[in-house]
């Protein structure tokens, strides 16, 4: 956020934001215009830019929520001072016109420029755990290890949102055994020069294209922990190879159709996102809990109603995950689709009477309207998305593409306890495991209109079925 891009749309190192507003860009660049300001321009002169802050993750009384705070009235310049408490901020360079709306409503996000009176710092001169008599920083309050708290500052709200995973010590073994975060996730390089590049170990993802290039590089992970000794200090990882032996005896076959986790995660306690719905010009969200719509971010951080058994994934093993499911409009240019605005959405919806109960965007007539007022509003190839691909054709719609990858984020953390773990067969192998019975969707548009909330047949199956199988294998 300290960088724009270029023309081609790719990162601009040769100078930050504040440097590239002086050039002539079209509306809607991405970098330096705005739908939510009065001038629809970007002000990074006078707000400064989002830089890099060290202390987010090296000084343990970090307030990321006061920095966001700050990030929100475009104090840009001045949201890592907040965040550090090295002072408190007076004044803002936007204010928001109408709070407490919901996301909803298309004025949530408009404001006023504040550009006459720059905004005030106050520092804790007099805080002598802080600065020295000179005015400089005390170095002590700095650091080197990085907790487990920093990184849920913002990783926290992103694994109750797309796990359901709730990381604290009473949920995870590892952090109850004294482990952080780092202890797998550590610094890539062998030498002090390439650690300070902070190239941070990551694992795999099926979603995200972000730096494939250090996926699984240096990361831990259960098997080099437990099985290859190369686990740390505070707790040296024991070897399960005995136990499996014996719980699975007859059964190897397990211990790599599995994955660690299908066993040791057998249960979530938050409220995963499962549907989001962007058809209507606003985001609605559906979370576990019988797919009830929330409002705000912080809904998130309610457990769900009870604990529940993930979805599975099959990969080149059966992974615990969650799936999620999207509804959107889009427009297609040189055989790719990228979403609209969702104002635009908003403006070519208005007027449709949708039910209460079914406030979905999924009847023919209705798309057909949307993509129509789209089209008239100047987008060429305007689509409507959901486990299809619809466009206009005459007055019809036409399926594009049946082509839509499902999405499931996997589970990757949230370890229960030994004695917690799935250990007996028919934990799995029944006609009421959750392993083989979860029921998943399988036609979106039909499941809206006729069944929502309830997941039942034939717009949803059990997963056993669209894995192949026709029945559950059970033991003798």
């Amino acid at each position: 956020m300290e960088y724009g891009r270029n023309r081609s749309g790719r990162a601009d190192f040769s100078k930050n934001l504040s440097l590239g507003e002086e050039e002539k860009w079209a509306p809607l660049d991405g970098d330096y215009s705005s739908l939510d300001t009065p001038d629809g321009k970007s002000r990074f002169k006078v707000s400064g830019v989002v830089e890099a802050d060290c202390l987010m993750c090296h000084l343990p009384s970090y307030d990321l929520r006061e920095r966001n705070i700050q990030l929100s009235k475009r104090n840009y310049r001045w949201a890592a001072t907040a965040g550090a408490k090295l002072g408190t901020v007076e004044g803002a360079i936007f204010t928001f016109t109408h709070r407490g709306l919901d996301p909803s409503d298309p004025r949530f996000y408009r404001g006023v420029w504040n550009l006459e009176k720059r905004p005030i710092v106050h520092y804790h001169w007099s805080d002598k755990n802080l600065f020295t008599p000179e005015g400089r920083l005390q170095g002590a309050t700095i650091s080197k290890r990085v907790s487990a708290r920093h990184c849920l500052q913002c990783h926290d709200l992103g694994e109750r949102k797309n796990t359901g995973t709730i990381m604290s010590p009473g949920r995870d073994v590892h952090l109850s055994q004294g482990f952080t975060c780092t202890d797998c996730h550590g610094l890539i390089g062998a030498s002090k020069t390439e650690r300070l590049t902070h190239q941070i170990a990551k694992g795999h993802s099926l979603i995200n294209r972000l730096r494939d290039d250090l996926d699984g590089k240096e990361m831990k992970t259960c098997v080099s922990c437990h099985v290859e000794g190369k686990s740390r200090p505070p707790k040296v990882a024991p070897n399960p190879y005995a136990t499996h032996s014996r719980i699975f005896n007859g059964y190897r076959f397990h211990t790599y159709l599995l994955d660690c986790l299908a066993c040791h995660a057998p249960l979530r306690p938050g409220r995963a996102l499962l549907l989001l719905d962007m058809s209507r010009g606003y985001e609605a969200a559906y979370v576990m809990d019988r797919l009830e719509r929330i409002k705000a971010e912080g809904d998130y951080f309610i457990s769900a109603a009870s604990p529940w058994s993930p979805w599975m994934m099959r990969t080149t093993r059966y992974e615990p995950a969650v799936p999620k499911w999207f509804i959107w409009f889009g427009n297609e240019t040189n055989g790719e689709f990228s979403p609209i605005p969702l104002r635009f959405v908003a403006e070519a919806r208005r007027g449709l009477s949708l039910k209460k109960d079914r406030p979905f965007v999924v009847q023919d007539e209705e798309i057909w309207t949307v993509l129509t007022r789209l089209k008239k509003m100047g987008f060429e190839n305007p689509v409507f998305v959901a486990d299809k691909i619809w466009g206009l054709a005459e007055s019809k719609l036409k399926v594009l593409s049946s082509a839509v990858d499902k999405v499931y984020y996997p589970i990757a953390h949230g370890v229960a306890e030994k004695k917690a773990a799935l250990r007996e067969c028919r934990s799995c192998h029944d006609q009421n495991s959750p392993f083989f019975t979860r029921m998943e969707m399988v036609n979106l548009r039909a499941f809206l209109a006729s069944d929502f909330p309830s997941m039942k047949e034939p717009n949803s199956l059990p997963q056993f079925k669209i894995w192949g199988l026709k029945h559950i294998p059970t033991p003798p």
